[in-house]
């Protein structure tokens, strides 16, 4: 049996091309997998679960087939769909994970996450993160009309891509010491997170004991799929 793992679709009226391959990748008629982690950002912005957009009715009831088909859906929310919640569960079958999360992954111990706790050394980013999340902030955020806090979420996109682009690349990538550093707390042999879009695979040593780091990569120009099994895994794109 094969579990897969996707994050960073940022599903958005802009990028149907995304929507496209996922529904394709998700058809119940030929998915083979027991399992379906998606680890954030599935959507580019979720306002809340009563506010759903196109794109968010289309890929729920997509998963709600498979679920139905016996396939383990599992939703751990990325920083561009932290409110995603429990209606969206309901629609969609899958079930809201914490961030991080550890696993059994066929026998291997594996830290799951949306990947922005590894990225230490953007810390503009991590203080924005820290205040966003306050749970006033949120119940202030989700007691707005919907039309006010679209403005409101456009406004951040905006901001977000402008404060993206001024600084280096190398900051906003996973932290090497933080990425041990959590392997060690969480006594794990593996991590496998996105956010970073930078998909690959990264092998090394902590104190003599192997590890590894799999990044998914996001959905703009192609998929990236990860499928695990207890023999092998692979990154598809």
């Amino acid at each position: 049996m094969t579990t897969f793992f996707i994050s960073d679709l940022h599903l958005s009226s802009t990028n149907p091309n995304a929507q496209e391959q996922v529904l394709e990748f998700l058809a119940k008629d030929t998915f083979s997998g027991e399992a379906l982690y998606i680890l954030g950002d599935l959507f580019n912005s979720w306002i809340g679960d009563d506010a759903p957009t196109d794109e968010g009715l289309a890929i729920a009831s997509a998963l709600h087939r498979l679920s139905k088909n016996k396939v383990q859906i599992y939703f751990l929310p990325g920083n561009r769909d932290f409110l995603v919640g429990q209606e969206f569960a309901k629609m969609s079958g899958c079930q809201i994970l914490p961030d991080p999360i550890v696993i059994d992954l066929y026998g291997t111990p594996t830290l799951l996450t949306h990947g922005d706790i590894l990225c230490t050394d953007d810390k503009v980013y991590q203080r924005s993160k820290a205040r966003f999340r306050r749970p006033i902030i949120i119940n202030t955020f989700l007691s707005l009309p919907k039309s006010q806090r679209q403005a409101i979420a456009q406004r951040i996109q905006q901001k977000s891509r402008e404060y993206t682009q001024s600084q280096p690349l190398e900051i906003m990538d996973a932290n090497q010491n933080k990425v041990e550093e959590v392997i060690q707390n969480y006594q794990v042999t593996q991590i496998i997170h996105g956010h970073t879009h930078h998909q690959g695979i990264h092998e090394f040593s902590i104190n003599n004991n192997p590890k590894r780091r799999i990044v998914l990569g996001d959905w703009f120009n192609r998929k990236s799929i990860l499928a695990y099994s207890r023999d092998n895994f692979s990154l598809m794109n």
